[in-house]
């Protein structure tokens, strides 16, 4: 096992110094930053998909499935660029009422029937990760300096 953990470090770390020089510097907090944000993703849906799973097996739960193919069918997400809610908990309390309207949508009624886990939107310059109903709203601004 030691062995392989080495074996993988030297191919990570020989990736990177391959990267260093096609890539200037200042640009590495971009790709960085990305990852971190990918394995965030990774992370936080593995963690709630296992809560959920954990709920379809419980017979009390709305959430219950008497079949294992069923219970499968609830681990889907939505991605979107906006929104699906107009929030304090989606926008900074300073923004303009117009521009959280411009830049959301009213989903409150799909995010109710939604079998998704996971809805992951974009364009905000707040971040997001709170839980509407059982669906977990996630959103980053990077990118826009702001957090």
């Amino acid at each position: 096992m030691v062995a392989k953990l080495k074996e993988l470090e030297d191919k990570l770390w020989n990736s990177a110094t391959a990267l260093w020089g096609a890539i200037d510097p200042a640009k590495y907090k971009d790709i960085f930053l990305g990852i971190v944000f990918l394995k965030y993703l990774s992370d936080a849906f593995e963690r709630r998909r296992n809560e959920l799973l954990e709920e379809t097996k419980n017979p009390n739960s709305e959430l219950y499935c008497k079949m294992e193919e069923e219970r499968e069918e609830i681990f889907i997400g939505h991605s979107t660029h906006i929104p699906p809610l107009i929030d304090d908990r989606v926008f900074n309390s300073n923004e303009d009422p117009i521009y959280r309207a411009f830049y959301s949508f009213d989903g409150e009624e799909l995010l109710k029937e939604t079998l998704a886990s996971f809805w992951i939107y974009g364009h905000t310059h707040k971040s997001v990760n709170f839980t509407y109903g059982r669906v977990q709203l996630i959103s980053n601004p990077i990118g826009y300096g702001i957090g």
